[in-house]
């Protein structure tokens, strides 16, 4: 025979034309939000994620929620979520925790010797695979009778020559008409297509990746060479009598790559019949189609033969029936009258006299044929198969496959090993030996070459060829009959194998093999027809990708991953989904966990070659899940790319997982998976996702859990802080460009205006505004005073938390964030702060912002500094002495100053608004009022005091120093004129007493220690105090004047003893008549 030449276009030969199917979901997953991105936004890789440089936020605005804001989810115009996330949510069931259970079981961090981080690794994937293998139990149970319907309209379809692919996408039939299948079909098909196949697959999944690890890793400690020494010295050596069987468990143990194809051969077997029908169903289906009842298989061509019959007893012919006969020919015609029918009934006749069956017996033909193919598929051994045909009277196909019978000699094995061989696939199971004597065939190399001619020349019908295809190891003949992108895998698998052992005998014992055999009888070469043997799998499955049948199959997200597995690809299979899943995260606006990955020498481009739409996400998130659990195993087992430039990309998979679980509310689960990245995504990615938490006890639960995973807490919460920072000092800038018309990047310091101009004469001409304090909180505002909350949940950090609650208060202050700084003050104030964290640090619960004089904590905590739970002073020890205690309160009282100084100015700001407030309200009752604003004007006393004298004056750097002045400049002159507006108000309408305090002000402003007045003259607002004094000076001397004015000295005096008679001037004339003058 010639040998074969390879085809160049391509390693498929086209089979039969399928309809491509349509995607019917065109809704993804997109990690992006609904703005347009900036074209100037500048792209890193893993840098580009920390917060000194983080990616720009979402401008603020409605929507779906915070955290779907905070990371950048897609969200619909209406408002929702995307199709995709609904529809994952709604479905995301028990599996996703099972997988994270089992996960957790298995995690690294409880153990380190190397052998049982081995086992556990195939342990998690069998866990795996166990899950998927009862969820397709319980869904085979639920829709039984859908699943079985439709099945067998399949196989009614596929044995009438209908394309399987034709039936489920493009017949009227199928989509609920008038066929038998009823109005529920679609229903069955979604139900038992989408979700039964998709749960069989993934269990298919985990057993290939289990089987596939054990041949790509050696378990530690194991000696793989020595290994295969005792294994062939435990087989013998090979005479002239061993058999073949022999031969190939040498073959499997000394060609790894026959042994890897051997390997996926028999998982696609499994599949096959673990996902298919049962043979005994397709049987009595069989029956029913060719129109004949149970148990009258044995009668073999029934109705050509009842043909046959009735031209003989129409001429009473005791002779076979001639051919040549003019009225054979004319009235010996099928039930159609189209054809002329066989006048013998031997398997040749149909091919040797050129005539057809009736249509049942063809359909019967057709029928048999395939169940013998089916069950070949599946694995059935030919001894199976062959006593399957001999049940129905077809003893001439028995005969035919007897070739593939396991040899076994009682005389000769049972001296040579004494054991019944295995089922080695090529052959009968062992079972089939039982009893005998001598049976089987020792060299099949003959018959292999008899059944490939059969393959390319025999019979009449596509699946009788390809069953001797199978046997032979032909491909064409196989991959017409394939309807699957696992016939098509199976057919070249199968045929690679075959080969390849012949090629072995031929070169190790070529006794077996004559040449003169293998010059008279050939057999196809798929080895030679593959080529390139280093990436025969490689290409084989971007074949299969491109192939008329299994191109649509192969774009599923499954298929996508046993085909990496199978050929040796899936880290770079998950590479190529971390750059999908970043070219969709940044596809509209830049992601903010997700970071846009560049290519190398082209700025601001994704790496190319690799389409978003590839992101297998998008439509099946269950997929994801797989991807991801089998990422960490592979981990598991050792691979490791930390230091690589792949590492971004690779670690994108399992955030965009945690973003799945953060969207169907499994953020129990995060912590777990963050865990497995690197530190610093682990900690940038828990940092953006944990901002949904809000409740106190649950950021503490997840607090917990990190620590129990290993994660540093602490990292985590400042990390958090600082990417919230860093948004937040985005849009700022965003914000400053707009009101600067664009120009610059000079930061826009705002003015605070708390006063505005007054008709009332009792105001002076001006009061406090009624909405000083009424700027909307932006949605990166609040998320930092949440984010501010997480410090609360991780013990100590003491210094960290009033470090960064000050950094806060001047950033809020500075921008003239007036409404962020007050629920800054609202929701974290210095008292709330203290008492949660120092009963961890020094034993009892402290309020700092009160005076250690005034307080009664040092008794609690001399009596409660022995119960804490470890030790959290500077050097170690617990402080245990009152002296001790008082130091270590002293030091927690100063780490925590520029916070405390801080919120005083938000104190006094909040107390300004709140007398305006009460100034508006409608009172009827003068008393009541009177009191009410007296009880305000003593509330804004007592919260301005504190910044009269030495407010916000201690500083640790330069640069604080430079925002304190800032803030001092800002605020004083604005605060103090308020302050004296008040006070001047009040003295007019509610209280006299309250005009010296006016006085007593500006007595303090002009002393010599004052460090007051140098605002006033910084902000250049000194003649605005000096009026304002001077119109609180005269409506004291004229106050006096008022009907009612006077009072009996001493009779009502302010808190320090202020009165308002040394101010009572009397006219001229009573001084002249006192003094007779």
């Amino acid at each position: 025979m010639a040998p074969l030449t390879r085809q160049s276009s391509s390693l498929l030969a086209e089979g039969p034309r399928a309809n491509p199917r349509q995607s019917s979901r065109e809704d993804s997953w997109d990690f992006a939000g609904e703005e347009d991105r900036s074209e100037g936004s500048q792209d890193d890789s893993m840098e580009a994620m920390s917060f000194e440089i983080e990616q720009p936020t979402d401008s603020p605005g409605a929507r779906g929620s915070k955290l779907a804001a905070a990371l950048g989810l897609s969200w619909s115009q209406h408002g929702g979520p995307s199709q995709f996330l609904r529809y994952s949510a709604s479905r995301a069931g028990r599996e996703v925790e099972d997988f994270a259970e089992c996960l957790d079981r298995m995690h690294p961090r409880k153990e380190h010797d190397p052998e049982t981080l081995y086992d556990n690794a195939f342990k998690l994937v069998r866990s795996y695979q166990t899950i998927a293998q009862n969820t397709v139990k319980r869904l085979r149970k639920e829709h039984a009778p859908k699943r079985q319907r439709l099945l067998n309209e399949r196989w009614r379809r596929r044995v009438q020559g209908i394309n399987e692919e034709m039936l489920e996408d493009n017949d009227p039939d199928f989509e609920g008409g008038e066929d038998e299948l009823g109005d529920d079909v679609l229903d069955s098909a979604i139900t038992i297509m989408e979700e039964l196949k998709r749960w069989e697959q993934e269990a298919q999944t985990w057993d290939l990746l289990a089987l596939m690890l054990g041949l790509q890793y050696t378990k530690p400690g194991l000696d793989m060479a020595k290994e295969k020494t005792e294994k062939l010295k435990s087989i013998g050596e090979v005479t002239r009598y061993t058999s073949e069987e022999k031969i190939w468990e040498r073959f499997m143990i000394e060609d790894d790559v026959a042994k890897e194809r051997q390997t996926i051969l028999s998982w696609l077997r499994r599949t096959a019949e673990s996902s298919g029908k049962d043979i005994e169903i397709i049987v009595k289906q069989l029956e029913e189609g060719a129109e004949r009842g149970k148990g009258l298989w044995a009668h073999g061509w029934l109705y050509t033969k009842e043909a046959v019959k009735a031209q003989k007893r129409l001429r009473t012919w005791p002779q076979v029936l001639d051919p040549s006969s003019p009225s054979i020919a004319k009235l010996h015609l099928n039930s159609s009258k189209n054809q002329q029918l066989v006048t013998q009934l031997d398997p040749d006749a149909i091919t040797r006299q050129s005539r057809a069956l009736e249509s049942q017996d063809e359909y019967f033909e057709r029928a048999i044929w395939l169940a013998c193919w089916e069950m070949l598929r599946r694995g059935k051994s030919w001894n199976q198969v062959r006593e399957w045909c001999r049940e129905r009277v077809e003893g001439w196909r028995s005969v035919s496959m007897r070739g593939g019978q396991v040899a076994w000699d009682s005389v000769i094995d049972e001296k040579m090993g004494g054991a019944l061989p295995r089922d080695t696939g090529l052959s009968g199971g062992p079972q089939d030996l039982l009893g005998a004597k001598i049976s089987g065939n020792r060299s099949r190399a003959l018959w292999r070459r008899t059944c490939f001619a059969l393959a390319r020349r025999g019979g009449v019908d596509p699946y009788e060829r390809a069953v001797y295809g199978i046997l032979s190891g032909d491909l064409p003949s196989v991959q017409t009959v394939c309807r699957t992108w696992d016939d098509l895998l199976f057919a070249h698998y199968n045929s690679l194998v075959v080969c390849q052992f012949d090629k072995y005998l031929q070169s190790n014992y070529p006794d077996r093999i004559p040449p003169a055999l293998s010059n008279k009888f050939g057999l196809f070469d798929s080895v030679q027809y593959h080529g390139d043997s280093q990436n025969i799998s490689r290409n084989l499955i971007d074949a299969l990708g491109a192939h008329n049948i299994s191109s649509q199959e192969a774009k599923q997200a499954l298929k996508k991953i046993q085909g990496s597995i199978i050929s040796r690809r899936f880290p770079e299979f998950v590479y190529r989904q971390g750059i999908a899943i970043s070219k969709v995260a940044n596809g509209v606006q830049r992601s903010k966990i997700i970071p846009m990955l560049r290519e190398t020498g082209i700025p601001n481009q994704s790496p190319s070659g690799i389409l978003a739409e590839e992101y297998i996400g998008h439509n099946n998130a269950d997929a994801l899940r797989v991807t991801v659990h089998a990422l960490l195993i592979f981990q598991q087992l050792g691979f490791d790319i930390s230091g690589s430039p792949e590492l971004v990309a690779t670690e994108n998979v399992i955030v965009a997982y945690i973003q799945y679980l953060s969207s169907i509310d499994k953020l129990d689960l995060v912590p777990l998976y963050a865990s497995r990245l690197s530190k610093l995504r682990s900690e940038l990615t828990l940092g953006r996702m944990m901002l949904d938490v809000t409740e106190h006890s649950e950021r503490e639960r997840m607090v917990k859990l990190m620590q129990g995973l290993n994660i540093n807490a602490e990292e985590v919460v400042k990390t958090q802080m600082g990417l919230l920072l860093t948004d937040l000092a985005r849009e700022e800038d965003g914000n400053d460009a707009k009101a600067a018309g664009g120009m610059g990047d000079d930061k826009i310091i705002p003015q605070i205006v708390i006063l505005e101009p007054s008709a009332d004469p009792l105001q002076m001409g001006q009061q406090i505004r009624l909405d000083f304090i009424t700027h909307e909180l932006s949605q990166v505002e609040s998320m930092l005073i949440s984010s501010f909350e997480w410090f609360l949940a991780v013990e100590g950090m003491w210094f960290e938390t009033f470090h960064t609650g000050a950094r806060l208060y001047k950033r809020f202050l500075r921008r003239g964030r007036l409404t962020a700084a007050r629920e800054l003050l609202r929701r974290m104030p210095t008292s709330h702060i203290s008492l949660e964290k120092t009963e961890h640090i020094i034993g009892t619960k402290v309020d700092i912002s009160i005076d250690a004089e005034d307080s009664d904590d040092d008794e609690g905590t001399s009596a409660n500094a022995g119960k804490s739970r470890a030790v959290r002073d500077h050097d170690g020890t617990l402080p245990s002495s009152p002296m001790q205690i008082r130091e270590m309160r002293e030091v927690l009282s100063a780490q925590a100053t520029s916070y405390i100084e801080l919120e005083k100015l938000v104190v006094a700001l909040d107390t300004l608004q709140t007398w305006r407030l009460i100034v508006d309200e409608k009172i009827q009752d003068r008393v009541e009022r009177r009191e009410k604003l007296q009880d305000a004007c003593h509330d804004v006393m007592a919260a301005v005091g504190p910044l009269l004298h030495e407010w916000l004056v201690c500083h640790s750097t330069v640069e604080e120093k430079v925002e304190f002045d800032e803030i001092r400049n800002m605020y004083l002159p604005e605060v103090i004129l308020a302050y004296n507006s008040v006070l001047h108000y009040t003295g007019c309408t509610a209280s006299r007493e309250m005009l010296p305090q006016c006085l007593e002000l500006s007595t303090l402003l002009a002393a010599d220690d004052s460090d007051v007045l140098s605002c006033f003259i910084k902000a250049e607002r000194l003649p605005e105090l000096v009026d304002a004094f001077a119109q609180s000076s005269r409506a004291t001397i004229n106050v006096n004047g008022l009907k009612g004015g006077k009072t009996s000295e001493g009779k009502r005096r302010a808190g320090n003893g202020e009165t308002l008679a040394i101010w009572r001037v009397k006219p001229f004339q009573e001084i002249s008549q006192l003094h007779g003058w």
